[in-house]
């Protein structure tokens, strides 16, 4: 994978910037070596959550401008969007801080997802703004296919707002060669004591897909589930008056569902193409966002739809090795996991109770 960093400091005269690290399992064991027991993780199972779990760290490194090949977006696990991420591209999850000085790793929130949300001054920032428009098209797709219409066309248009150039251009890092086209954009406005109607011609970018090599780009910009939708009513109800309640409700597929597919497939049987066809206006930022589906019946048939676009759960390979869970949700004596001090093999608790990684283990064992 490749190596994500926090900017820190920037030096515009030698073109580099100073990153301080965000370490993967591997990058990991290089710092530590044997010191970190290879039966040991430090965060959940990564076929069970939803993006790349990383570590947060005081290591840093200038690096060149030229180097720098993107943007990522690190969030804590605790955060409301991290449920959001499954299959997004360049989205990751942190949840504890590694010291290369002491060589321990402590659970707990150590950085912010953006500079906004680390100062009540700044109300927004580049990545923030960019990543927000980015959920705002997926969350809109995703209602645009949970469509009860029974328009013979299976088709759903929605336009998103305030688009700006920048998240475009993200979009197409992924996409396909977008078409250009020029079309007439008008507007009305009111003047002093007059109708005012301007008319000029602006750039239109247009991208389609439709193929199957196309689900894997539209699951990196808009999640895994994308093209999947249900045609029955999905309810939520607030349980508590707190303003800060969320809550989530849910159900599995029957036997009897009716869902909308786009099935992204080779060859299809309808004269205009079942996909999701993208047109960005510029000038007008704005995002016109078309899909047409087909309308499948029964939980067998989605099967296939499900398994290409990995959502089928999995039961977990038996290694030869058993992996033991030291992260920030695992119970200890009833407790949870502050500090590993990978120096010493102890865990301290959040009542500052030390415990060897062997008698932990031995709890762990109990509990299965």
């Amino acid at each position: 994978m490749e190596k994500v960093g926090l900017i820190v400091d920037i030096n515009s005269s030698e073109r580099q910037c100073t990153l301080r690290h965000f370490l993967s399992i591997q990058q990991l064991q290089e710092k530590v070596g044997n010191h970190l027991p290879r039966n040991i993780i430090c965060w959940p199972q990564q076929s069970i959550y939803p993006s790349v779990y990383l570590l947060d760290s005081d290591i840093m490194s200038v690096v060149p401008f030229s180097e720098v090949v993107g943007l990522a977006f690190v969030f804590h696990e605790d955060d409301a969007l991290v449920a959001q991420l499954r299959g997004m591209a360049n989205t990751y999850v942190a949840s504890s801080f590694f010291s290369s000085q002491t060589f321990t790793i402590t659970h707990g929130h150590k950085f912010h997802s953006f500079p906004s949300t680390a100062s009540e001054i700044l109300p927004s920032c580049f990545p923030s703004s960019l990543f927000r428009q980015l959920l705002r098209v997926k969350s809109k797709l995703h209602r645009a296919m949970n469509s009860r219409s029974m328009s013979a066309q299976n088709k759903v248009t929605f336009q998103v707002e305030g688009v700006d150039k920048f998240t475009w251009l993200y979009l197409k890092t992924k996409l396909p060669q977008p078409m250009l086209s020029l079309v007439v954009v008008k507007t009305v406005y009111v003047g002093i004591d007059d109708a005012i109607v301007e008319k000029w011609r602006g750039n239109l970018e247009s991208c389609v897909l439709t193929l199957p090599e196309h689900l894997t780009i539209a699951q990196s910009l808009f999640g895994s589930a994308v093209g999947l939708g249900f045609r029955c009513m999905l309810q939520c109800r607030l349980q508590s008056r707190s303003r800060t309640a969320r809550m989530t409700s849910s159900r599995q597929v029957e036997h009897a569902d009716e869902l909308n597919v786009v099935l992204f497939e080779q060859y299809c049987r309808e004269f205009v193409r079942r996909g999701i066809e993208l047109k960005y206006l510029e000038c007008e930022d704005l995002l016109t966002v078309t899909i047409r589906f087909r309308r499948i019946r029964g939980a067998d048939n989605l099967l296939s739809h499900l398994e290409v676009r990995g959502m089928i759960a999995e039961v977990p390979v038996v290694e030869d090795e058993d992996k033991w869970p030291f992260c920030s949700r695992t119970l200890i004596h009833g407790q949870k996991i502050k500090v590993i001090r990978l120096l010493e093999n102890v865990i301290v608790l959040e009542s500052n109770e030390v415990v060897t990684f062997n008698e932990a283990i031995r709890e762990l064992n109990d509990m299965l």
